[in-house]
């Protein structure tokens, strides 16, 4: 098992981070503060959360046979096979599996997860949600919108901008997708179940 993939405590996640990163663990995390590690560990819990939700919508594409696909893919497009895996593995992105399955600190490595059942790029569910056309409240532009809060994450963790990080946090609160919004309030996402499936882990304080 790699240093990476055994990490499972919360500092520890912060220290894998640093080693991704290469970052100086005797000058860097060692006098980082407990409310950095607080703001880091609660920045990675919704990166893992975004990138399970958009995989999870990302799941209804499917080839133009696919009856309970939510957005066609015909077999002219570079997506056909992605949608054929998408249709295979449908119940699977659906689920909390994917999610359970990678603990790191790394996300690449957290994005592959899901590429691999999807055969999707972020990039590429990016494009589909934005320029393909999908069934009423499934995909879209709000989902689309959804994605790009997501790449943008990334790239602020992997430069390691706690502060931009934080801000893309915040304004992810305040998306919507087809039917409510993207965060559900704590009450309702302890008590319904498909709202934990959908944003698998409570990271905000209230």
């Amino acid at each position: 098992m790699s240093r990476l993939s055994s990490c499972k405590s919360k500092i520890c996640l912060i220290c894998c981070w640093a080693m991704n990163k290469r970052v100086s663990l005797s000058k860097e995390v060692k006098f980082m503060k407990d409310e950095q590690y607080e703001l880091w560990e609660y920045v990675w819990c919704y990166f893992r959360n975004l990138t399970h939700t958009v995989y999870r919508e990302i799941r209804h594409i499917g080839p133009s046979t696919d009856s309970k696909a939510k957005c066609w893919i015909d077999e002219t497009s570079p997506y056909l096979e992605a949608a054929k895996r998408c249709r295979e593995n449908r119940k699977r992105l659906q689920s909390s599996v994917p999610f359970q399955s990678v603990v790191t600190a790394n996300t690449d490595v957290i994005i592959a997860a899901y590429q691999e059942i999807s055969g999707l790029t972020p990039q590429e569910v990016l494009d589909i949600f934005s320029n393909y056309r999908w069934k009423h409240s499934y995909g879209g532009s709000r989902w689309g919108k959804i994605t790009s809060h997501l790449l943008a994450l990334q790239e602020a963790i992997d430069t390691g901008n706690l502060k931009k990080a934080l801000e893309i946090c915040g304004n992810v609160k305040c998306l919507s997708h087809n039917s409510r919004s993207l965060v559900p309030i704590k009450q309702e996402w302890t008590r319904d179940k498909w709202l934990r499936e959908k944003w698998p882990v409570w990271c905000d304080s209230e």
